[in-house]
């Protein structure tokens, strides 16, 4: 599960670095932790030449996702002083939506929770009809 929370972080990481590299003046990211996926959603506002940025951001995202690189190389993802920390987030994610007017520029990526375990719930305890064995009945008496 802590894996999973520092994947989060990079692909997190990756966006922001990214918009910040094409000189966003105004970054809102968002991420929600659905039953199962997990939604990470980044405007950017002032991207400079946008038109490149998109594209740029369509090739190194278009990559499927890998399970067997994902869990080789998800530590790089952020470290990187090139584009492939894109290439390594894109191996990372199941969906991406890519949008832009001339302002903002919309991503919207989708992890799917493949491998995570159904949250157990915890067992009902059963309610005792007979006040005396509840902890009620004890201080009553």
């Amino acid at each position: 599960m802590r894996h999973e929370v520092k994947k989060i972080a990079k692909i997190v990481n990756e966006l922001t670095a990214f918009s910040l590299e094409y000189n966003a003046v105004n970054i809102d990211l968002r991420v929600r932790d659905l039953e199962d996926s997990i939604i990470i959603t980044a405007i950017a506002k002032g991207i400079t030449e946008i038109d490149e940025a998109v594209a740029h951001l369509r090739e190194y995202l278009s990559y499927p996702r890998a399970k067997e690189m994902e869990e080789y190389y998800w530590g790089l993802a952020g470290d990187t002083e090139s584009d492939e920390g894109l290439a390594l987030i894109s191996v990372m994610i199941d969906d991406v939506t890519i949008d832009y007017d001339d302002e903002y520029v919309y991503i919207r990526v989708k992890r799917l929770k493949h491998d995570e375990k159904p949250k157990e719930k915890p067992p009902k305890k059963e309610k005792s009809k007979d006040k005396s064995k509840s902890i009620l009945g004890k201080f009553k008496k």
